[in-house]
């Protein structure tokens, strides 16, 4: 029967150098396609390998990614040798993969280190990937049957079993979670084992995982990125700082403004270079905040200082429009302006602030006019008066 009329499954493996991968990879293949890594040895984790075969009637591709046994441990990972391992080197091997194998150890806590190598492959390859396409093979079940063998308890009992951060990620994965020995040699077991792995991978519901999907998680591989160069950037903010208040501290000493006013100048011009590279090192994955905040910090004690010493940073230059040529303006005395308002007159009178002291001129007149009018009134009155007298007397003589 040709390749082209068998079942074909492609299937990449990850997990932490140490649980397995490549002896995991042997036992699918049934022969001895990759050479397993010793935990405690430094691994050509760099390298993708590929190898297949013919499994009970299958077409069985299998890929053994790189190990991710630096993630969370004591040596150092090639973050950007990784991503450029995997983007460059997996999709030359398949177009598309239907599981990921995610390999732990039987027997081993699931540490900090365990998670750290978790979070790694949902960074790279996507934040669900495991929820799609994960399906998780517990290696060392020999150590399983040995442990069970009075209990007689089966590998599902136990998993469903487990609590805490294990059980959160076998749930992840709906469950799809099977126990090899790579160290079995019976024939049988062997391709039970197997079968086992191959219809948890065909209980996956979605459509292979495909080039298209892996470039959807470009974010997550450029936040690893930050996350590996993080330590240097925080060292050099740091650096930076106290150099920083090491040359403000000497500038109060010195006390020489024109001198001083040049080096603030330089200090902030390097300051905001400083905050743009962060900025642009971070590239949106919004891990060098607290960093940004610091060099604010220090962006405002040096525009501080400029302030108390009267100087004007290069930014307020620029925005700064220049200066008009003052107009030339007689000198005047300050004016104001008074509205007054009686009952027979208004008066809007305009006076000096040395004039204001003495009273408006309009309050005279306006007293002059109610005397005026008072002396009318009273002449009417006697006016009036001789006329009633005049001709009482008439009335009386006639």
């Amino acid at each position: 029967m040709s390749d082209a009329t068998l079942e074909q499954y492609t299937l990449l493996l990850v997990g932490r150098t140490g649980n397995g991968k490549s002896s995991t990879g042997n036992a699918i293949l049934d022969k001895p396609a990759f050479k397993p890594c010793n935990a405690n040895i430094v691994s050509n984790d760099d390298v993708i390998e590929f190898s297949s075969a013919q499994v009970d009637g299958r077409s069985i591709q299998v890929i053994d990614g790189t190990g991710t046994g630096d993630i969370g441990s004591d040596a150092k990972l090639d973050t950007v040798s990784l991503i450029d391992c995997i983007t460059k080197g997996l999709w030359g091997f398949a177009n598309n993969v239907n599981a990921i194998i995610l390999v732990l150890k039987y027997g081993v806590r699931f540490t900090k280190q365990e998670k750290d190598a978790v979070e790694l492959i949902k960074s790279l390859f996507g934040q669900d990937v495991l929820k799609k396409w994960g399906v998780i093979v517990m290696t060392h079940g020999d150590n399983f049957e040995m442990d069970n063998e009075d209990s007689k308890a089966t590998f599902e009992d136990w998993f469903k079993e487990q609590t805490g951060d294990i059980q959160t990620l076998i749930t992840e994965c709906d469950n799809r979670c099977v126990l090899f020995n790579n160290r079995e040699k019976d024939e049988d077991k062997k391709l039970h084992q197997c079968q086992r792995l191959i219809n948890k991978v065909k209980a996956i519901q979605n459509l292979p995982y495909t080039k298209e999907d892996f470039q959807k998680a470009e974010k997550g591989r450029k936040k690893l990125l930050v996350q590996a160069n993080f330590p240097k950037m925080e060292s050099e903010t740091k650096e930076m700082i106290v150099q920083l208040h090491a040359k403000l501290a000497e500038m109060e000493k010195n006390g020489k403004q024109r001198e001083n006013s040049e080096k603030l100048n330089v200090l902030y011009s390097q300051l905001i270079n400083f905050k743009t590279y962060l900025e642009n090192e971070d590239d949106g994955a919004g891990l060098v905040g607290r960093l940004v905040q610091q060099v604010e910090v220090a962006l405002l004690s040096v525009k501080t200082k400029m302030t108390q010493w009267a100087l004007v940073t290069p930014e307020d230059k620029q925005d700064t429009p220049p200066e008009e040529e003052p107009m030339i303006q007689p000198p005047i005395e300050e004016a104001g302006v008074r509205y007054n308002k009686g009952k027979d007159m208004a008066c809007i009178e305009l006076f000096t602030a040395e004039e204001e002291d003495k009273g408006p001129k309009c309050l005279d007149r306006l007293l002059s006019h109610k005397r005026a009018r008072a002396i009318f009134i009273i002449a009417g009155i006697i006016v009036i008066i001789s006329i009633i007298i005049s001709v009482v007397c008439t009335v009386v003589l006639s």
